[in-house]
């Protein structure tokens, strides 16, 4: 298809089995493009700024195969929802649910919906929500934002058997949830909640957050944050912070390590842990190092 055009309706492609191929563009009030079997490709042979775009719904879904966009993905008052599958997770070739290329920006007056199952999700450029984004790979995958996740509601990411690499910062209007059971959760910047409470935890893996100046916060909420792992390292370059809830962080080993290696949890570059409530830091068969001072307003 070369592109399709309903400005005052809907566009809708289904298959049950095959390639949708749609090489330039898709406009509408809404879209629904649906396959059974196969690929979703938009936008290969000319991405763009508007590469997806509608007034209302956006609903790209293949039960069995993956999605790729070449250019941004936008609805002006309503929902983005993607879906993407693989039977298996081949490690040696891992492939991609998501591929978002190219200008590929996401950015939704309501919500935005990420599932995947059996591959990772790869977004290369913003994404923006008026209200919240939920992304959760089941089974096995690794979600990776190359730049700003930006929303006015709450930010949930999930996965089970692989990483979260974002390569900028996580901003919410309310709560923050990052969670794998194993594998590395990565944010080059910062995670801020401006009226809600931030979580970040892994099963088995290491958590990395900021690395910015001095002054900056690398960890911000207004209610309580939570940093834990059950076997790995936590490593925060700034200052961690709740304004009027509690700041829990922990992390353990199977074994103790002396030295630097031995550190399971390190708080640097001007790193200050501040709770309007309580502090709580635990390390199991591990060192902490704090830079900077600690202070509650309660313990």
């Amino acid at each position: 298809i070369g592109s399709e055009t309903g400005t005052a309706g809907k566009v809708t492609v289904k298959t049950g089995n095959g390639v949708i191929d749609v090489l330039k563009s898709v406009a509408a009030t809404n879209i629904e493009v649906e396959n059974g079997n196969g690929d979703i490709v938009i936008g290969i042979n000319k991405p763009s700024e508007e590469t997806v775009s509608a007034t209302e719904n956006i609903s790209l879904i293949t039960k069995l195969g993956q999605i790729e966009i070449y250019g941004k993905t936008s609805t002006v008052n309503k929902d983005i929802i993607m879906k993407a599958a693989a039977n298996s997770y081949d490690e040696e070739n891992p492939g991609s649910n998501f591929i978002i290329g190219q200008y590929g920006e996401l950015a939704s007056g309501r919500d935005i919906t990420l599932e995947g199952r059996n591959g990772d999700i790869h977004v290369i450029d913003d994404i923006k929500a008026q209200r919240n984004i939920s992304a959760v790979i089941q089974e096995q995958g690794s979600l990776y934002f190359d730049n700003n996740l930006d929303v006015d509601g709450t930010v949930t990411v999930e996965v089970n058997e692989g990483s979260i690499s974002v390569g900028a910062s996580v901003t919410a209007g309310q709560d923050v949830l990052l969670k794998t059971a194993s594998g590395n959760i990565d944010v080059d910047e910062k995670v801020k909640s401006e009226n809600g409470g931030i979580e970040v935890t892994i099963g088995k893996g290491n958590v990395h957050i900021g690395d910015l100046g001095e002054t900056d916060d690398a960890v911000a909420a207004t209610g309580d944050v939570v940093l834990a792992t059950g076997e790995g390292k936590i490593a925060i370059s700034g200052k961690t912070k709740s304004e009027s809830g509690d700041v829990t962080i922990s992390a353990k080993s199977d074994g103790y390590t002396p030295g630097a290696d031995g550190m399971n949890i390190i708080i640097d570059h001007s790193g200050k842990v501040e709770a309007g409530n309580s502090v709580h830091l635990v390390a199991g068969n591990g060192d902490l190092h704090i830079s900077d001072r600690v202070s509650s307003g309660k313990d």
